[in-house]
């Protein structure tokens, strides 16, 4: 029914210009068959095809329900059926000048699949199988889609939704070449003007630089409620990748600056302001939320990437993957803006706190004052950990505990974290526990626990504790005892070895050695004396009794000491006692001479 009522209305132009034009007809040398009901007018013009139509000079109309309106160029052949200056395609409109058509349009036939198909594949006069659509061509004769450009647009807006009085609507584009490009976009400006000058002209302005400028995503939505946009550099969307003033094939490749506010979609279905699956090259900096990119890629605001990203790598194999020097001027945080984050930032370069000049934190992160942390709560604990390091190569570990009240978030000054650090590691090496001026490799200022073995000077120890090599202690020792008392070494068990040195404390005339008992002022005690304090006693005289051995203990070197003095003293004892012995033997002697 549709290709019955197309085809009345065409009779009826035709009646009407051949009626019209019918004094013309037999203009200079034109060619008509009155019974096809055609018409031409103009020089050398010829109209064949049923209903059809010729008006100009040298142009034909061949097929049925076709017109041509225009000349053809001088110097080619009239007889040339495929001569551009011809229209033979059905239910056709075609203007051209110098052979070139400028506007063509016609009703093409299409199957039921969508196939296009030949003026000669028709379904017959039913039309059972054949669906007819509206194709224009703007700059050619043989239009690819239902509408095709040979050549540039330039449009203000080009939307595939509601439409603004300057919009060209479109459902989709297709690109024969693969390729679209545009060298810059003209629009309204604020003010009611229009900007029609590319980026070369004196008075071009970089996209966001006036106040009434917005820029977003070049082939609009519909979803900007009429507002302007601006593209100042050539912009060419390729097969698969779009490039901005770069010949470098990319997803997406900038060669300038970049201004984005709005969302870009580079080979994903998904949007968010900036979204790429594949490779991006950008040869300057690139602006994501500000027009004045400082640095190569400048992001003001959130970011988000939904899989793993690659600097200085091609196939990063972590979500985040640096391959080289990574430097940043402002904080980094790592996890949520909530509690349990990872912040690194800077910190406070001043005296109160140790000069220091950045952080980690686990759940506390600097304030914009410079002088103040904050540790959030996750609605019953608000604690958290800082390390820092100073500009004089001294690093801190301090951990914060939660406070009296849990519930809300805590804000420390510099000195309540410093007040805080439990571990530091100097810049000579040294570490503390417990204490910020360590002395030695390793400052332990409190109590240690190790639940396993301690090897000093061996690497693979054999017991609990493993010494290889001369220890020294300042202070007093106990084994099997905690309480040591003034001893510096006590042990409450058996000691097994095989030489104890006791070393005597001999002081000049304080001689304490007993060698003092064979000096001749020695008075050495009577042995009548010594049996009767024996027998009063019941112990030596200087030797301690059983109850203060068991009470004090004994000392090795002074017991060692009255036992060689009674040695010494038992020696003169027997002495003396020789000495008796030999003077009665010489008596007796004597005695049995006088007999």
């Amino acid at each position: 029914m549709k290709k019955y009522f197309i085809h009345l209305i065409i009779i009826l132009i035709s009646c009407l210009f051949s009626n019209l034009l019918q004094a013309q007809v037999t203009a200079e040398d034109c060619d008509i068959d009155q019974k096809q009901y055609n018409s031409a007018t103009g020089y050398r013009t010829k109209a064949t095809g049923k209903f059809s139509f010729a008006s100009g000079y040298r142009v034909k109309a061949l097929a049925d329900n076709s017109f041509i309106f225009g000349t053809r160029a001088t110097g080619t052949l009239f007889d040339s059926i495929n001569d551009i200056s011809s229209n033979n395609t059905k239910n056709s409109f075609l203007v051209l000048f110098q052979s070139k058509p400028v506007f063509f349009a016609r009703l093409a036939p299409f199957s039921a699949t969508g196939e296009l198909l030949d003026d000669e594949q028709e379904g017959g006069d039913t039309g059972d199988t054949t669906q007819f659509k509206a194709m224009v061509g703007i700059g050619t004769a043989e239009p690819a889609a239902t509408l095709h450009v040979s050549g540039d647009i330039i449009t203000k807006e080009i939307t595939t939704g509601t439409a603004t009085a300057d919009s060209l609507i479109v459902k989709k584009i297709v690109l024969p070449e693969k390729t679209l490009t545009f060298n810059y976009y003209t629009t309204p400006l604020g003010n009611g003007e229009v900007d029609e000058e590319g980026p070369n002209s004196p008075n071009y302005s970089p996209p966001g630089n006036n106040e009434n400028d917005s820029i977003p995503d070049p082939l609009q939505s519909g979803n900007n409620n009429g507002s302007t946009s601006k593209i100042r550099t050539p912009f060419s969307i390729n097969e698969n990748s779009v490039t901005i003033g770069a010949n470098i094939e990319a997803d997406l490749n900038v060669n300038g600056n970049t201004y984005l506010n709005g969302n870009v979609k580079a080979g994903i279905a998904s949007y968010n302001i900036f979204q790429v699956a594949g490779n991006s090259y950008f040869s300057e900096k690139v602006g994501i939320g500000t027009v004045n990119p400082s640095q190569k890629l400048h992001v003001s605001g959130n970011s988000y990437f939904s899989d793993s990203v690659g600097i200085g790598i091609a196939n990063p194999k972590y979500k985040f993957h640096v391959s080289g020097d990574s430097y940043f001027t402002e904080n980094v945080r790592i996890g949520t803006s909530n509690v349990k984050a990872l912040h690194f930032g800077q910190t406070a370069y001043n005296e109160a706190f140790g000069y220091g000049i950045s952080y980690i934190g686990f759940n506390a992160s600097r304030n914009a004052d410079n002088e103040t942390w904050t540790l959030q709560s996750d609605d019953a604990n608000n604690g958290g950990g800082i390390i820092w390091n100073t500009i004089g190569g001294n690093m801190y570990f301090a951990t914060i505990p939660v406070s009296e009240n849990g519930a809300v978030d805590q804000t420390l000054t510099d000195t309540i974290v410093k007040n805080n650090v439990k571990l530091i590691l100097k810049n000579n090496g040294n570490f503390g526990i417990g204490t910020t001026t360590p002395s030695q490799k390793l400052h332990v200022a409190g109590n240690a626990c190790i639940s396993d073995s301690i090897a000093i000077g061996v690497s693979k120890p054999s017991d609990k504790l493993h010494l290889n090599g001369n220890s020294y202690f300042t202070g007093n020792m106990g084994i099997g005892i905690k309480n040591s008392g003034d001893y510096k070494l006590k042990v409450k068990g058996k000691i097994n070895c095989e030489e104890v040195v006791i070393t005597a404390n001999i002081k000049g005339d304080d001689n304490n050695w007993p060698d003092y008992v064979f000096n001749d002022d020695y008075n050495l005690p009577d042995l009548d004396e010594v049996s009767a304090f024996i027998k009063q006693n019941r112990h030596l005289p200087e030797i301690p009794t059983a109850a203060e051995v068991s009470e004090n203990g004994i000392s090795l070197g002074t017991m060692n000491t009255l036992l060689l003095k009674k040695v010494e003293e038992l020696t003169l004892y027997i002495l003396q006692q020789n000495e008796r012995m030999m003077d009665m033997q010489k008596q007796i002697n004597e005695l049995k001479i006088k007999n």
